[in-house]
C-alpha cells in the first residue's frame, strides 16, 4: 500500500438520541457538526430500533415507529404503527372549540400534537391535551392535564392533529 488515510464516516442511518423529555414523551436526535443526524428523512410510521444504553420503556432491538416529527431534531414514537391523525377544519376563540373530521379515538386528557402548518394560536409541535369532547367532531384543548381552556384562536384553514395516546413513556 503506497498511500493510506484514515477516514471517519458519519453514517446517516445511525443516529444518536441524546435526550428525552418525560412530560411530553419527546426524543432529541441532534444534528451533528457536519450537518447529519437530526430528524431529516423521518416520517410517521418510520420503523426504528434502539441499541446500546436504552432508557424509559425502550427495549433494545424492539421495533418502534415514529409517531410525530416535531422539528428538525425532535420526535415522538410508539410501539404501534398508524397513529390517529385527523384533519382540523376550524377553530373558534369564542367557544374554544376545535372542529375536526372525527373525535373517535381521542380521550379527555389525551395528549395531541399539531403538525405542519398551523393557524390561530395553535403552535406546531406543542403538546396540548384534550380538555373536553364536545361532540363527534368538536373538542376543546388545554396546555396541561386537567388544565384550563386554551384559546385556539379563529381559523377555517385545515391543519393536522396527531394523537399521542400510544407514545412510549420516558
Amino acid at each position: 500500500v503506497v498511500d493510506t488515510a484514515i477516514l471517519t464516516v458519519n453514517y446517516p442511518g445511525i443516529i444518536t438520541v441524546t435526550s428525552t423529555q418525560a412530560v411530553t414523551n419527546t426524543l432529541t436526535a441532534p444534528i451533528s457538526e457536519i450537518g447529519t443526524g437530526g430528524t431529516a428523512g423521518f416520517y410517521p410510521n418510520l420503523p426504528i430500533f434502539f441499541t446500546g444504553n436504552v432508557f424509559g420503556e425502550i427495549v433494545e432491538n424492539d421495533p418502534y415507529y415514529v409517531t410525530t416529527v416535531i422539528d428538525n431534531q425532535t420526535f415522538t414514537l410508539s410501539k404501534t404503527e398508524n397513529p390517529l391523525t385527523v384533519d382540523v377544519t376550524q377553530t373558534s376563540s369564542s367557544t374554544g372549540y376545535v372542529t375536526m373530521d372525527s373525535t373517535a379515538g381521542f380521550s379527555v386528557n389525551g395528549a395531541v400534537i399539531f403538525t405542519g402548518t398551523t393557524y390561530g394560536n395553535i403552535v406546531a409541535g406543542t403538546v396540548y391535551y384534550v380538555r373536553q369532547i364536545i361532540s363527534g367532531t368538536q373538542i376543546t384543548l388545554a396546555t396541561a392535564i386537567n388544565g384550563s381552556l386554551f384559546n385556539p384562536g379563529n381559523s377555517t384553514d385545515t391543519m393536522t392533529i396527531v394523537s399521542q395516546a400510544d407514545t412510549v413513556d420516558f
